[in-house]
C-alpha cells in the first residue's frame, strides 16, 4: 500500500512540475511563436513604435505608452514577453481623423475602431507586410478627463471580446506626460508612472500575471468601473 501511494505521490509531483513549467512556457510565449519570430516581436514592435511616432509628431499629437506596454517599459525595461500588441494613448482633446489617414500613408491597415471619439475610443492598426502578420499590432485608445466630487481623474476605454459589444473602462488620477527613452526612442509616459502602474493594475504589479492564465483585461484590472 505505501508503495502504490509512493508512486502516486510521485506522479503527483511530476504533472505539478510539468504543468508549471508548460505555464511558464506559455507566459512567455503564449501564442507558440518560433524562437526566430520571438526575437524579430521586438525589432518589429520597434518599427511600428517609430513609425508611428512620426505620423503623430507629424500633427503634432502627443503620445504616451500605456497599459502592458507601460507595465514592460516600468517593470523590465523591455516589451512583454506575452504581450502580443502595443498599446499607446492620446488624449481626446488632440484627437482628429488625420491619425487614421497618415497611418494608412505610413503601412498601417486600420482594420478596427472602436467606440466613439466623444466619449471612449480605441482605434486598432496592422502593420502591413511585417514578418508577424497580424500580430504586428497597435491600439491607440484615447483618453478623457473626468471629475469626481471635485477630482480629476483620466479614463479610456475598450470592449470585451470575442463580441466587441460590451464597453469596459478604466479609470484612474489624472496624470500629464514626461519624456523617456525606451529601445533608443524617445517616446512618453505618465509622469508618475507608478502610480499609474499601481492604480490599474494594483499594488501587486510586480508579479507577472499570465502565468496560469490568470490576467483577464475584462475583469483584472482595479481600474474597472462600471459603465
Amino acid at each position: 500500500m505505501i508503495k502504490y501511494l509512493l508512486i502516486l505521490v510521485l506522479i503527483f509531483m511530476l504533472y505539478l512540475y510539468f504543468n508549471r513549467k508548460k505555464n511558464i512556457e506559455q507566459y512567455s510565449n503564449p501564442l507558440g511563436l518560433s524562437n526566430s519570430r520571438v526575437l524579430d516581436k521586438e525589432n518589429e514592435y520597434k518599427k511600428i513604435i517609430i513609425k508611428t511616432k512620426e505620423v503623430l509628431d507629424k500633427l503634432n499629437i502627443p503620445f504616451f505608452l500605456t497599459s502592458g506596454t507601460l507595465l514592460g517599459y516600468f517593470r523590465e525595461g523591455k516589451f512583454l514577453d506575452h504581450d502580443y500588441d502595443v498599446d499607446i494613448g492620446i488624449y481626446a482633446e488632440n484627437y482628429t481623423p488625420e491619425i487614421k489617414k497618415m497611418m494608412a500613408e505610413a503601412g498601417f491597415d486600420n482594420y478596427r475602431n472602436l467606440g466613439n471619439p466623444k466619449n471612449g475610443y480605441e482605434m486598432s492598426f496592422y502593420l502591413k507586410n511585417s514578418i508577424l502578420g497580424k500580430l504586428a499590432k497597435i491600439d491607440i485608445f484615447l483618453h478623457y478627463e473626468e471629475y469626481i466630487n471635485n477630482k480629476k481623474y483620466i479614463y479610456w476605454t475598450s470592449y470585451e471580446v470575442p463580441l466587441l459589444q460590451k464597453k469596459l473602462k478604466y479609470r484612474i488620477p489624472y496624470f500629464t506626460i514626461k519624456e523617456v527613452d525606451f529601445y533608443g526612442i524617445k517616446v512618453n509616459v505618465p509622469s508618475d508612472t507608478l502610480n499609474y502602474i499601481e492604480s490599474h493594475y494594483g499594488l501587486d504589479w510586480k508579479t507577472p500575471k499570465y502565468i496560469g492564465h490568470t490576467y483577464d483585461y475584462r475583469r483584472s484590472p482595479v481600474s474597472l468601473v462600471k459603465v
